[in-house]
């Protein structure tokens, strides 16, 4: 699994560009990605990401939750369609703040 990281001054954001799939096999990748950024915003910029299970959405529930109780926030971007129904299905939808759904190609 490959993982983009870059800094964004603007929105004082750390933005995590993962790319392929988050699942059983590269959530424990994923989440050492992100808990390196400790206690601050994060941005996931989902263009690039193929696939997501239950494993990968646990990691990000768990990150959420740290950086809310830090004061941070978590947004997710560029998430496509197929992917963004996953987040429905669980309910996690209602939980973080997704912008720009794409529609799958």
């Amino acid at each position: 699994m490959k993982i983009e990281k870059s800094f964004d001054s603007e929105k004082n954001a750390w933005v995590f560009r993962p790319f392929g799939y988050i699942d059983l096999y590269n959530a424990p990748v994923f989440r050492a990605a992100l808990e390196e950024a400790r206690n601050v915003n994060i941005i996931l910029s989902c263009e690039e990401l193929a696939y997501i299970d239950s494993a990968g959405l646990t990691v990000l529930r768990d990150v959420l939750q740290e950086r809310q109780a830090a004061g941070c926030f978590v947004k997710i971007c560029r998430l496509r369609s197929y992917l963004y129904r996953i987040f429905e299905l669980t309910g996690f939808h209602k939980v973080f703040d997704i912008q720009d759904v794409e529609e799958a190609e």
